[in-house]
């Protein structure tokens, strides 16, 4: 019995130890990941004030540090996460720096850094003090990444830019234009996903009409809305791919008094038609921040922010029908009065859905990011996890998942005098500790 009791009494010592250590026997994490909406401000992992939590972790999460060294006075703001069927994973970001108000920055996990900078330059803009903003990145089958972005490079009107990149990112192609004939308006909230082969597809927000197009092989498809013919304001796509290969997107939805969650599938993949729009969230309950990802099965889970509360429901046929939403958060609405924002969701390869949101203090006006797991398809939530405890609040979330069930999250940190990108890893691997002999 010897044996079986050291092993016990090490799982015990894993799940005990002290808020921020690591267990000897785990890997250490050093590296990025990415992709969000804001929260309201910046984080600060493991830095305490008088009325805050401890940023302990959880069972499987590892907290990391910074993932690139800002410019001089400059920041790091709406990341991007892309990994690869081979297991790359990627980030892009926009940084400000004195002067100028954005460029799209990437960089690889791991990557080697140079003079403390792993990011190389995305836009092609130069010295042009103008914005570039909101990258999303994507990595097709044969490892290419791509990156689209918002851009303020023709003026007034955000357009939103292509680039590509065949060398691992480290140097990436002439810009291209994808919205300059459409009607002048913004273009906003770019969201990007890889598909089979070199398939592409993108999702952004073009005022009142959520726009699509794809890319088979390098040219890009005539943009087409996603949504019926209502003059009311969409915003915040999200595109997942299904088990079966087929395109799914949500977004957020005004037409009535009370915002929802909207969702449609792509009927006609060589037209770019889309089937018919699908409430997912009930009647008359506000739902917002939408958050999109598939499971291995082919499940979909949507998670967005209520009221109060991050909820998430579940679809087995492709979006068409969506299960009764289930509250994520542990529903402590004091002193967390204010609202439970911007939540993320993916799945890990052992089809545990994890997800993470920002927790408004309102109290204070300060911020802890949650992250939570669960194993039985979203009805209960378990394996809790502070991942920052702040003395500021939390911008941009981010949260993605490999092919091997890691998950990596991503937020803003502010202190120091630039805001740099931290991050936190969950695997299941950290959940176990090797069998010890004797």
């Amino acid at each position: 019995m010897r044996p079986l009791l050291t092993l016990v009494g090490a799982l015990f010592l894993l799940l005990m130890q002290p808020a921020g250590t690591t267990a000897t026997t785990v890997p250490t994490f050093d590296g990025p990941v990415l992709a969000g909406r804001n929260c309201g401000g910046t984080s600060k992992p493991g830095s305490l004030s008088a009325a805050a939590l401890a940023a302990t972790g959880g069972p499987g999460w590892t907290i990391g540090g910074p993932l690139d060294k800002p410019a001089t006075a400059g920041n790091q703001l709406a990341p991007s996460i892309a990994v690869s069927p081979l297991g790359a994973v990627y980030y892009a970001w926009q940084e400000q720096r004195a002067g100028d108000p954005g460029d799209i920055l990437a960089a690889p996990l791991g990557g080697q850094a140079s003079g403390g900078r792993l990011a190389v330059r995305v836009d092609d803009t130069g010295a042009a003090a103008v914005e570039q903003a909101s990258p999303a990145l994507a990595i097709d089958g044969s490892g290419r990444l791509h990156a689209v972005w918002e851009d303020l490079r023709g003026g007034a009107r955000r357009d939103l830019y292509y680039a590509t990149s065949d060398d691992e990112g480290t140097s990436w192609s002439t810009n291209t234009p994808l919205t300059g004939a459409l009607s002048s308006l913004n273009h906003i909230s770019p969201h990007l996903i890889a598909g089979p082969g070199a398939a592409l597809y993108l999702a952004w927000d073009g005022g009142d009409d959520i726009y699509f197009s794809r890319s088979t092989g390098g040219a890009w498809s005539t943009p087409v809305p996603i949504n019926s013919d209502r003059a009311v304001d969409r915003d915040l796509p999200r595109l997942a791919l299904d088990a079966q290969g087929g395109l799914v997107a949500a977004w957020e939805d005004h037409r009535s008094p009370t915002p929802a969650i909207f969702v449609a599938r792509l009927a006609q993949p060589d037209t770019g038609d889309w089937g018919d729009e699908v409430r997912a969230t009930p009647l008359g309950v506000s739902a917002q921040q939408p958050s999109l990802a598939a499971a291995p099965d082919g499940t979909l889970y949507l998670a967005y922010q209520g009221d109060p509360g991050i909820f998430i429901t579940a679809s087995s046929d492709g979006g068409a029908t969506w299960s009764e939403p289930q509250r994520v958060d542990d529903g402590i609405n004091s002193p967390f009065l204010t609202p439970l924002a911007n939540p993320q969701v993916a799945v890990d390869a052992h089809g545990g859905v994890h997800c993470i949101w920002c927790r408004l203090r309102a109290q204070d006006g300060f911020a802890d990011i949650v992250a939570a797991r669960s194993t039985d398809g979203g009805v209960t939530w378990g394996d809790r996890a502070v991942l920052a405890s702040t003395t500021g609040t939390a911008e941009p979330l981010a949260l993605a998942a490999d092919d091997a069930g890691n998950i990596f999250a991503a937020w803003s940190d502010d202190s120091t005098v630039s805001t740099a990108l931290h991050t936190a890893q969950w695997s299941s691997a950290r959940l176990f500790l090797p069998l010890l002999r004797r």
